[in-house]
């Protein structure tokens, strides 16, 4: 379809407009008129005759007096740290997810708000407080990039639910160096050099080489592999490289094929070849950046790793369900105004792998139930996968990240973390450990969400030890997380004791709960510090 041939529409949505973006006082109107054959989106001020600008503030309105226009449709002007980036001509029907493989995945690597464009057939994304880099131009072929001087039209058409405007200077980077980046100057021409060199071809090709031969010695399947692939090329900036048809199919199979044949390496730490890191200088602020959106009172933010963590038996699983069904519902941790944890309502993925399906659903049913909370409530905000008796690694549980528009979570929950390590890793050592928290960090990203583990304790008694030693495992169980939860069994039957070792909040103080399941409840009577010990009953009748 040729660019202007058919008219365009003037129709927008408010429903998914981010509050940030509806706040500002950057609003214009648009019509369509024909220029020289071609229809063209001229601005005005609302349905008058009056011409507005993207350089001129005195023409621009607040959001609620340009949607008072009934001839006109919606424009934003960029500038003053308002940021647009146009991804032309994507949208592709015979594709998995509507669009260009390439402009998907660059989507899905940040958080900012994206929306169609109004011919349907392009991406608007407007950010915060992100630059152009110099080494980057800010237009060649699908991608324009504006700081200011320019409006977009806007549909609030959002490609995905529930996002911002942020700020994904990241992305933006990668974004213009695959596509964006200034031809090499002529010899003659002096230019100053940037303060990150490109990655040379032989080092990145050497490192995409290593990278799917350690996933093949590991028994990995080539799907997970190639996407594992896909992933760090284009988070390198070499997304057109990657979408090539045959680099990353026939890098991966030779892999396999030279795994085959070769016997496994010895155990030990992988050395990868050296790339080279970011660095920028510390901004220092009136207002620091805002931390991330509390998810969990004191617990737990979005974006971040919590071990939850119990001895066998000891009703940890139906703690998760009631932190779950207080997410489903907005009603708290244990359902009781006064006192109560705080969690923030959204959709949440539950992922077990220990209890057969229709044990599970009994146990939420009743847990449900005893909460109050409806079935509509449950149907929309609570998707399960029941995996008992299936080979799941979080490769897989990646792979099902990655086919949903980030946002999609607000908690990822796996139940339980021991029936997730790969093969070949083992839960004792502290390289295979970090090397699976890593994993479960790029999980949390590329999902924007929170992600809760659940794990065991070992055997024994734990009074002695501290929060962070109580788990079974390597000690990078409990360091490489953001949030380390502990329930220990209190002297007095039927109650367990709440602890928590934070890294984005002030440490909390150990709490006893009253566990009847399904209900629960926090006890102020009783003294945290008196928890259960082999023969404590004995020694309490002398």
């Amino acid at each position: 379809m040729t660019h202007g041939s058919v008219k365009p529409s003037i129709g927008w949505d408010i429903e998914q407009l981010p509050t940030d973006l509806v706040s500002a006082q950057r609003w214009m109107n648009w019509r369509p008129e024909l220029r020289d054959g071609k229809w063209s989106k001229v601005p005005y001020i609302g349905d008058s005759d009056v011409k507005a600008s993207s350089t001129n503030h005195e023409t621009w309105r607040d959001f609620w007096t340009a949607a008072e226009a009934t001839r006109s449709g919606l424009g934003f002007a960029l500038g003053d740290g308002w940021f647009g980036i146009d991804l032309d001509d994507v949208a592709d029907a015979n594709e998995p997810h509507g669009m260009a493989p390439w402009a998907w995945e660059w989507l899905t690597s940040h958080d900012a708000y994206a929306e169609w464009s109004v011919s349907g057939t392009g991406v608007h994304v407007i950010a915060r407080e992100c630059r152009l880099p110099e080494w980057a131009v800010n237009r060649r072929g699908q991608v324009e990039v504006y700081e200011k001087g320019r409006y977009f039209t806007v549909t609030g058409r959002a490609v995905f639910y529930g996002r911002d405007v942020t700020n994904i200077q990241t992305a933006v980077d990668a974004l213009c160096r695959a596509r964006l980046l200034r031809e090499a100057p002529r010899p003659s021409e002096r230019v100053e050099a940037p303060r990150t060199a490109p990655v040379a071809v032989g080092d990145a090709s050497a490192a995409d080489w290593g990278l799917v031969c350690s996933m093949a010695q590991r028994g990995l399947p080539a799907s997970v592999i190639e996407s594992a692939l896909r992933t760090k090329m284009v988070e390198e900036g070499r997304s057109e490289k990657a979408m090539r048809a045959d680099y990353i199919p026939n890098t991966v199979g030779k892999a396999l094929e030279t795994s085959a044949t070769r016997p496994a390496r010895a155990r030990g730490v992988e050395v990868k070849p050296p790339r080279l890191l970011e660095f920028k200088p510390f901004e220092k602020r009136e207002y620091p950046t805002e931390m991330r959106e509390e998810l969990v009172g004191g617990l737990l933010r979005r974006g971040e790793i919590m071990n939850w963590i119990g001895a066998p038996k000891t009703g940890k699983s139906w703690l998760l369900s009631r932190l779950v069904m207080g997410m489903v519902s907005g009603g708290g941790f244990t359902g009781k105004r006064q006192d109560d944890l705080y969690v923030k309502e959204g959709r949440v993925l539950l992922i077990d792998v220990e209890l057969h399906p229709e044990t599970l659903e009994n146990r939420l049913h009743d847990v449900a139930r005893q909460m109050r909370v409806t079935a509509d409530q449950c149907r929309e905000r609570l998707d399960l996968m029941t995996l008992r008796g299936e080979w799941a690694t979080l490769d897989d549980v990646e792979a099902t990240v990655e086919a949903q528009p980030a946002g999609t979570w607000n908690v990822i929950a796996l139940d339980a973390f021991y029936r997730f390590i790969p093969p070949g890793m083992r839960e004792n050592e502290n390289a295979d450990m970090t090397q699976i928290y890593n994993q479960l960090d790029r999980i949390a990203k590329k999902a924007n969400a929170a992600i809760v583990v659940v794990h065991h304790t070992t055997k024994g008694t734990q009074t002695e030890k501290s929060t962070m030693d109580v788990g079974a495992g390597a000690g990078a169980i409990g360091r490489a997380t953001d949030t380390h939860v502990t329930f220990l069994r209190h002297r007095k039957d039927g109650y367990l004791v709440m602890n928590a070792e934070t890294r984005s909040f002030k440490r909390p103080a150990p709490r006893v709960i009253h566990l009847d399941p399904p209900d629960i409840a926090f006890d102020s009577t009783l003294d945290p510090t008196d928890l259960w010990y082999p023969g404590c009953d004995a020694a309490e009748d002398e």
